[in-house]
C-alpha cells in the first residue's frame, strides 16, 4: 500500500542499522545482502501490500543472519549454499536457527514473518512439482522445520503440514528434533554456526551423502580452479565413483524397493536453491537473497518511490536543507524573496486586508458549533426533571426514558497541513494566490490554537531529482507572522521546477499522520497535472492512487483547491477551484466548514 512505503523504508532502514548495514534501493529486481548492505528493488505505484510486508519481515531476517551468523565456517569448506547439497541442507537449518533466536528477542518480527511466510511456503510448495530425491528431501526438511518451529510460527506449522508427508525421511528427521532446538537457543555466533554445521553434515549423512566427498571436490574444484562444467565422460566417470560411494555411506541409508541404492545425488542444486525462502550465493559475495523470488516489481513505466532519506528538506524554521544546491533557498533576503514579497504587497496585500476578519468569522462558527448541546429522551445519562412525568405512564420503550447526555464538542481537536505546489507553472498569479491563501489560513488556525503546518514542493534538477519539500511553518512553530511566512514562500520560489505531486503528497501525510488530533485535514494546493524533472511515465496514475487510498482510510481529510485550474478535479473528490485572489476567503470559508465541521 502506498501510504505504507514510507513507513515500510524506514523500518527497513532502521531494522538493518541494529547491525550497522546500509540499504540502497535500486531499479532492479535482485534482492540480496553482501555483508555490509542490503539491496532491494525501489518501491513503486505496482507493489503489493504483501510484498511490502516480505521485503520488511526478510530484511529483519537477514539482519538476524548477520548477528547471530559466522560464514568463515562455509567460505573455509568452500561450500555454497546454492551450488552445494550440503549448502543447501545448512542453508535451511541455520535460517530456522536465526528465525527462533530473532523471535525470541523481537515479537514484531514474530508476528510478521508468520503472517508472511506462509505465502512464501506455498510458492514453495508449488514451485518444487518434481519427485527427484533432493527435492523430496528438502520438502521433507522444510516440513520438519514448521513443525519444530511451530510454537513461535503456528502460520507456518499450518502451511507445513500442507506439504507431502515422506515417512521414510521424517523417521530419520525425528532423531535430529531435539539438536535443531538446540540450534534455536544457541545465540553465540560461532558456537551456533558451528552446530547448525555439523547438524547439517549429520542429516545429510543419514539421507544417504557423504558430506565429506562434497567438501573434498570443492577443495579441489577451488585449488584447480575448474568451477567449469565438466564433460559428458567426465561426469560418467563420476557417476560410477558416486554410486561406489553411496554403497558405503552408514546406517540409515535410505533405499528404493528392491533393494536399490537410494540417496541424495547431485542435480540442478541452483536451481532448487531458486525456490527456497532465501539462499546464500557465497562464490558471487551474496550472503543471501532477501525473501523468496517474486515477479519482476519493478516496471520503466511505473513510478518509482524516492526512499525517504533521499527527499531534500528546506526547513526554514530551523534555517537548515539536507541538500547543498538547495541551500540557497534559505536565504529569506535573496532577490527572488524581494520580488515575490513586493509583489505579494503591491497585488495581494490589499485582499487579505480586506479579508482581515475572515479568522473572526471562523471564529464565531466555531463558538456557534461548539456550544454545548444535550440529547434528550435517552435511557441512561442525567435525570432530565422535565421529562420525570413519563415515570407514571409506565409505556414500555417511553417511560424509561427521562436522560440526558452532554454532548462535547470536538471541532477544535483538529491538525491541518497545507501543501503547496511550488512548481515553475505555478509562477505569476498562481504562487502568489497560494500565498494567500496560506497567510488567511495560518491567521484563522493561529487564532484558534488549531495545530498548522505550511508546506511547499517541488523537485531539485539535479542527480536522480529528488523530491524537495519546503517547511515553511511545522507543527512545533506555533506562531509564524504573515512577513515571516511570505518571505519563506518567496525564497523557495527561486528554483520552482517539477511538481512529483504523489510522492510529496506521501510525504506530508506520513507527517500528518503522526498527530494525535481526533481531526487532521491536507489542503493541497495545485494548478494542473503532475509534472516531474525525471519524467512524467506513471506519476499520474501513483498520485490518483496515493490520493484515493488516503480517501478510503479515512485516516486523514484530503482536499484539493485548484488555482486557476479545473484538474484538481480529476484526483481529488474533494476539491474546489479558485480563479481569483477575491474567490479565495469564501472558498476557504467552505473547506473549514465542510471538512471540519463535516457539513456537505
Amino acid at each position: 500500500m502506498l501510504t505504507r512505503s514510507l513507513e515500510v523504508m524506514r523500518y527497513i532502514k532502521a531494522s538493518a542499522g541494529r547491525s550497522n548495514l546500509r540499504v540502497v534501493f535500486e531499479n532492479k529486481n535482485e534482492p540480496r545482502h553482501d555483508g555490509k548492505t542490503i539491496f532491494l528493488p525501489k518501491i513503486t505505484a505496482k507493489m503489493t501490500v504483501d510484498e511490502l510486508e516480505e521485503i520488511m519481515s526478510s530484511t529483519d531476517h537477514e539482519v538476524a543472519h548477520d548477528e547471530y551468523s559466522d560464514f568463515a565456517i562455509l567460505k573455509e569448506k568452500k561450500i555454497n549454499p546454492s551450488t552445494s547439497t550440503l549448502g543447501l541442507l545448512w542453508n535451511i537449518i541455520e535460517d530456522s536457527r536465526v528465525n527462533a533466536l530473532e523471535a525470541e528477542s523481537y515479537s514484531g518480527f514474530r508476528e510478521l514473518w508468520d503472517k508472511t511466510t506462509p505465502r512464501l511456503l506455498e510458492k514453495v510448495l508449488k514451485n518444487n512439482t518434481d519427485d527427484t530425491p533432493l527435492s523430496v528431501a528438502i520438502l521433507a526438511l522444510i516440513r520438519w522445520d514448521c513443525e519444530v518451529s511451530g510454537p513461535l510460527f503456528p502460520s507456518c506449522a499450518l502451511v507445513g503440514e500442507t506439504y507431502p508427508r515422506n515417512k521414510k525421511f521424517e523417521k530419520i528427521l525425528e532423531v535430529f528434533t531435539p539438536r535443531l532446538i538446540a540450534c534455536q537457543e544457541e545465540s553465540r555466533k560461532i558456537e551456533g554456526t558451528k552446530l547448525s554445521y555439523e547438524l547439517a553434515r549429520d542429516i545429510f549423512r543419514a539421507l544417504g551423502g557423504d558430506p565429506d566427498k562434497e567438501e573434498r571436490e570443492k577443495l579441489l574444484e577451488e585449488e584447480s580452479g575448474t568451477e567449469e562444467k565438466k564433460g559428458k565422460g567426465e561426469e560418467e566417470d563420476k557417476s560410477k565413483k558416486s554410486k561406489e560411494t553411496d554403497k558405503k555411506a552408514k546406517e540409515g541409508t535410505l533405499k528404493k524397493e528392491e533393494d536399490e541404492e537410494w540417496c541424495i545425488k547431485k542435480v540442478e542444486i541452483k536451481d532448487l536453491a531458486s525456490k527456497l525462502v532465501t539462499t546464500h550465493d557465497l562464490d558471487h559475495g551474496h550472503m543471501s537473497k532477501v525473501g523468496l523470488e517474486h515477479d519482476v516489481i519493478f516496471d520503466s513505466g511505473s513510478w518509482e518511490i524516492t526512499p525517504v532519506d533521499d527527499f531534500v528538506v528546506v526547513d526554514y524554521y530551523n534555517h537548515s536543507s539536507t541538500h547543498l544546491i538547495q541551500s540557497a533557498q534559505l536565504d529569506t533576503d535573496s532577490t527572488a524573496a524581494v520580488f515575490y514579497c513586493n509583489a505579494f504587497e503591491t497585488r495581494i496585500k490589499n485582499e487579505v486586508s480586506v479579508s482581515e476578519n475572515f479568522a473572526q468569522q471562523v471564529k464565531r462558527l466555531i463558538q456557534i458549533r461548539a456550544r454545548v448541546k444535550y440529547e434528550y429522551g435517552v435511557k441512561k445519562g442525567k435525570l432530565d426533571q422535565a421529562r420525570l412525568s413519563r415515570i407514571v405512564l409506565k409505556t414500555p420503550g417511553f417511560s424509561e426514558r427521562v436522560f440526558k447526555n452532554k454532548i462535547n464538542s470536538t471541532v477544535l481537536n483538529a491538525a491541518v497541513t497545507v501543501l503547496i505546489d511550488m512548481s515553475g507553472s505555478m509562477a505569476g498569479d498562481k504562487v502568489l494566490y497560494a500565498g494567500q491563501a496560506a497567510v488567511l489560513l495560518n491567521n484563522v488556525f493561529q487564532v484558534l490554537q488549531v495545530p498548522l503546518e505550511i508546506l511547499g514542493f517541488t523537485d531539485a534538477y539535479t542527480g536522480t531529482c529528488p523530491p524537495v519539500m519546503y517547511v515553511y511553518k511545522p507543527f512545533t512553530q506555533p506562531k509564524l507572522s504573515e512577513e515571516e511566512l511570505v518571505k519563506n514562500i518567496g525564497a523557495s520560489s527561486a528554483s520552482m521546477l517539477g511538481n512529483p505531486d504523489g510522492e510529496c503528497i506521501l510525504w506530508a501525510y506520513d507527517r500528518l499522520l503522526k498527530r494525535r488530533e481526533k481531526k487532521r485535514l491536507l489542503i493541497v494546493m495545485s494548478d494542473g497535472q503532475p509534472a516531474a524533472s525525471r519524467g512524467v511515465s506513471g506519476l499520474a496514475e501513483l498520485t490518483l492512487k496515493v490520493i484515493e487510498e488516503i480517501e478510503q482510510q479515512k485516516k486523514v481529510e484530503i482536499y484539493g483547491l485548484g488555482l486557476c485550474s479545473n484538474a484538481v478535479t480529476d484526483f481529488y473528490k474533494d476539491n474546489s477551484v479558485v480563479s481569483t485572489a477575491t474567490d479565495i476567503p469564501q472558498k476557504l470559508l467552505e473547506l473549514i466548514e465542510r471538512k471540519l465541521f463535516n457539513e456537505h
